[in-house]
């Protein structure tokens, strides 16, 4: 029997795609069941499947689990929060993130190497844009006040889309300064609002369009939010299925 609702329908079905199927690096969520704390809110560890590291040792310096739009988030102020390490040669790789636009500042979000090179980075501006950049090429589009923005980009090495919503612009002219990678993903805020995410995915490759489609699918709609999700994306009706 069907419930009528589309996502629950295919978690009872077990058809639902799971992210692990995309072989992330790694990814960091508040759902329940995967980030504990530590009694006093501040997140001690994330259980996602992948490595994910708090490189703060100080429990009051750490994230805490948020809340908004009865969702649960990742609350972060100026401190950095996910870091594995992860030694090898690289010239690829992607990031999605998927947080919350609050008046008081946005999301900082850096993938960098052993050198501090950041390879790709997701930065807000007090004039309400958020840049996309790979290396030192940036893009920049738009964002409004109290509203989940779902923002991915991707880079061969050199270039890639930057997506937004229902936009997408490609960077180019970035490239890469190194190839020894310590991947950290450092998350803050951009202004002294805390920020809050629902989700952070990150990839050791550069994901395509079709790709690039998944996760954004199943990030939107396993935080509960697919009118994140343009009227023409793949997705906005459906949640990601295996076989998909």
């Amino acid at each position: 029997m069907r419930s009528g609702d589309v996502l629950t329908d295919a978690r009872t079905q077990r058809r639902l795609m799971p992210m692990s199927r995309l072989r992330p690096l790694t990814w960091a969520h508040a759902r329940p069941g995967v980030v504990r704390t530590d009694g006093s809110g501040n997140i001690s560890s994330i259980e996602t499947g992948a490595p994910v590291r708090l490189e703060q040792a100080a429990s009051t310096s750490r994230p805490s689990v948020g809340n908004v739009r009865s969702r649960p988030t990742i609350r972060v102020n100026t401190n950095k929060l996910l870091q594995w390490d992860s030694y090898r040669y690289l010239d690829q790789c992607s990031l999605v993130i998927m947080y919350w636009q609050a008046s008081g500042g946005g999301p900082a979000v850096k993938i960098e190497d052993v050198y501090a090179t950041r390879f790709l980075a997701f930065d807000y501006s007090l004039f309400s844009l958020l840049f996309g950049s790979i290396s030192s090429a940036t893009q920049s589009q738009a964002v409004s006040n109290d509203t989940p923005y779902l923002a991915t980009i991707a880079t061969n090495g050199s270039d890639g889309p930057f997506r937004l919503g229902g936009t997408s612009v490609t960077v180019s002219g970035g490239g890469f300064a190194g190839e020894d990678a310590m991947l950290t993903v450092a998350l803050s805020s951009m202004a002294s609002s805390p920020v809050d995410y629902f989700e952070i995915v990150a990839f050791d490759r550069n994901l395509n369009v079709e790709e690039l489609q998944l996760v954004e699918g199943i990030v939107a709609w396993s935080n509960g939010l697919p009118e994140v999700l343009n009227g023409q994306h793949r997705f906005r009706t459906r949640p990601p299925l295996i076989g998909d």
